[in-house]
């Protein structure tokens, strides 16, 4: 049976100790932890001493990892950027991520590919129409295909550049031992949609890099009229590495499983049973909801 992970973003804010967030985890029957990109200096030192002590098991390293604190710069450097030394500066935060998962004897990291860039306004004014119900009319048809547009004109050199920078980690990570998992995203403009995911894994080296699925990324993405949550475990199901698993009212996800709208059981038939299942449920959560969300992904079979 695959065993079960538990996010630190249901700590950040909740627990002021890592021992108390992993032993609230392990209590409620989690057998892992995956640290995330909030997880500070400081407070990933104190999950390294849990480790070592044998108290604390990581399955997987959110990147950036630890919290990136502007550090430089006011945006947090990405792998699709076509300023050369931004870009450079994304694969050593990446790099950075690698060598904590590696310590901490991780088996994957999570990896966010990028982005295109295209204004905001254009997934703003989708979003808007989505919340105010109009989801069916002429209008938000309108919205879709103006950003459908604005990216296709202009994604290619961005997924240029987020290939090369995998590259440069890519042998980073497999000389540590370690698989890199990218995550299909939230936003539209944001780097893969399907079709990119294909074309990246046929320009890397598959032994290392991975699909990441996350279940409410997928699922808002369908809502808005874009790709299907199907369609993303159909087509990349085998190279699954890992998951965030979670649920969704609407736009809204990180919901505790069970608490939301998604087809989690149809998504347990694609799951490779390899793959690590990690749970992605906000803060403000109780202990009690957790559980319910803990024992409803186990009566699917996830673990």
């Amino acid at each position: 049976m695959a065993k079960s992970s538990i996010s630190t973003m249901w700590a950040i804010g909740r627990f002021d100790r890592a021992a108390d967030f992993v032993a609230a985890a392990r209590g409620i029957g989690f057998d892992k932890i995956e640290l995330n990109h909030q997880v500070t200096d400081g407070m990933l030192q104190e999950y390294v001493a849990l480790q070592s002590q044998g108290k604390a098991e990581i399955s997987s390293v959110h990147a950036p990892c630890p919290k990136w604190e502007h550090r430089g710069t006011e945006v947090l450097p990405e792998l699709s950027t076509l300023d050369e030394a931004q870009r450079l500066a994304a694969v050593g935060i990446i790099r950075r991520a690698i060598d904590v998962a590696a310590q901490l004897k991780a088996s994957a990291v999570v990896v966010h590919c990028g982005r295109v860039e295209i204004s905001g306004d254009l997934e703003r004014a989708l979003r808007r129409l989505f919340s105010k119900g109009q989801a069916g009319t002429e209008e938000f048809r309108q919205a879709r295909t103006a950003i459908q547009e604005a990216r296709a004109a202009r994604s290619r050199p961005f997924l240029e550049a987020t290939i090369r920078s995998l590259k440069e980690v890519a042998g980073y990570a497999a000389a540590r031992g370690l698989k890199l998992g990218l995550e299909n995203r939230y936003h539209y403009h944001e780097i893969p949609l399907p079709e990119e995911m294909q074309t990246i894994l046929d320009n890397v080296d598959r032994s290392t890099v991975f699909y990441w699925h996350d279940v409410g990324h997928a699922h808002d993405l369908e809502l808005l009229g874009f790709s299907k949550q199907q369609d993303w475990l159909r087509a990349f199901s085998r190279h699954i590495v890992g998951m965030h698993l979670h649920d969704a009212v609407g736009l809204q996800d990180h919901k505790v499983a069970g608490a939301g709208e998604i087809d989690l059981d149809a998504v347990r038939s694609q799951v490779p049973e390899e793959a690590l299942r990690v749970c992605e449920f906000a803060s403000p959560a109780s202990p009690e909801d957790v559980e319910a969300g803990y024992n409803h992904l186990k009566r699917l079979g996830f673990f």
